[in-house]
């Protein structure tokens, strides 16, 4: 079933301005330490802006791939804002479904807006599969489509893209690895072993 609520807030529009080199925008982040090793935080003004890990525990991997997703951000480290860092321990911790913080996603087209959008609106313990997900925004068919989507989500674990699965219901393939996605399911109550929650799109 679809919730009434988003996973979280959200600025999920397309950005209003052209792309310029010559604008240059301030991104903070930082580094906190969950579960499986340490994310990066990055955040504009907006809001959670991407949300990455290594999973080496290389930081200067994830600084250089920050840099090379954000071509027009000036990156700034900064101490962890207390807010995004207390709601995703309470989620690693299993005391909160559903985050409150504020995200700043930027699709890249109105296709991912509407894929993210929908997403978004899965809720804590259940799961879709990309076909599920490609009709579910008007376009039946289009599973590849969605799973270039999932694979450039740009917020991980809040936009949860881990919740999406292939056709047979398997575990399927992850950009943080199959490890970060098991994790992830396993805490949300699911096992790619067992029956799969499967929500109502109608």
């Amino acid at each position: 079933m679809l919730t009434d609520l988003p996973a979280c807030k959200s600025n999920l529009e397309l950005p209003p301005w052209p792309c310029d080199a010559r604008w240059i925008e301030t991104i903070e982040h930082w580094f906190q330490p969950w579960p499986l090793g340490e994310l990066c935080i990055a955040t504009s003004p907006l809001g959670v802006r991407r949300i990455s890990w290594s999973e080496n525990g290389d930081r200067d991997e994830v600084r250089e791939r920050l840099a090379a997703e954000l071509t027009n951000a000036r990156l700034v480290d900064r101490a962890p804002d207390t807010d995004v860092r207390r709601e995703l321990d309470q989620f690693f911790e299993g005391e909160r479904r559903r985050f409150d913080l504020p995200v700043d996603p930027r699709p890249t087209s109105s296709f991912q807006e509407r894929v993210l959008r929908r997403l978004m609106h899965t809720r804590f313990g259940e799961t879709v599969t990309y076909g599920d997900l490609a009709a579910a925004v008007g376009k039946p068919g289009a599973s590849r489509a969605v799973g270039r989507v999932m694979a450039t989500n740009p917020l991980p674990i809040v936009v949860p893209c881990h919740r999406v699965l292939p056709a047979d219901r398997s575990l399927g393939s992850y950009t943080g690895g199959a490890k970060v996605k098991e994790f992830l399911l396993a805490l949300e109550g699911v096992h790619p072993a067992e029956p799969l929650l499967h929500p109502d799109w109608g």
